[in-house]
């Protein structure tokens, strides 16, 4: 018995399905950070975001970040670099405190925004603790 055509297709279909990358395929809109563990205060620092938008042209990504929760938000524009990712870059007089409470995003063009955290981001912030080196391995160098 031979198998009929639309079987045969299925089949070949399957089997690219099975063989392509994942990369392939467009990925969800969204933005996702990926952030250290743990930043050291009073140091510079660099946070990377990739932001996916198919079919929708970016039109600026921006981070907002404090760490102090009675003090507003401070924004800043992303840098982006040729691979893509968004930098947001903090200067070692903001990483102050015991937390960094930050979150980005990504207007559209199409008028729509992404966010990172998804969910009332400016509420519910994502968060980085600051580590504070002991004054004594300052000063010795280590």
């Amino acid at each position: 018995m031979k198998p009929s055509n639309s079987l045969k297709i299925l089949w070949i279909v399957a089997v690219i399905f099975l063989w392509l990358p994942a990369r392939a395929f467009p990925q969800e809109d969204g933005i996702t950070p990926r952030p250290p563990d743990s930043l050291t205060a009073n140091q510079s620092a660099i946070l990377p975001f990739i932001v996916i938008a198919n079919y929708r042209d970016i039109q600026s990504v921006q981070g907002f970040f404090r760490t102090d929760t009675t003090i507003a938000y401070t924004g800043r524009d992303m840098v982006q670099d040729t691979s893509g990712v968004y930098w947001l870059y903090l200067r070692p007089e903001e990483l102050t405190g015991d937390t960094l409470y930050y979150f980005a995003m990504a207007q559209l063009s199409d008028h729509g925004l992404l966010a990172y955290p998804e969910d009332d981001p400016a509420k519910q912030p994502a968060k980085i603790p600051l580590t504070h080196p002991a004054a004594d391995s300052i000063s010795s160098g280590k």
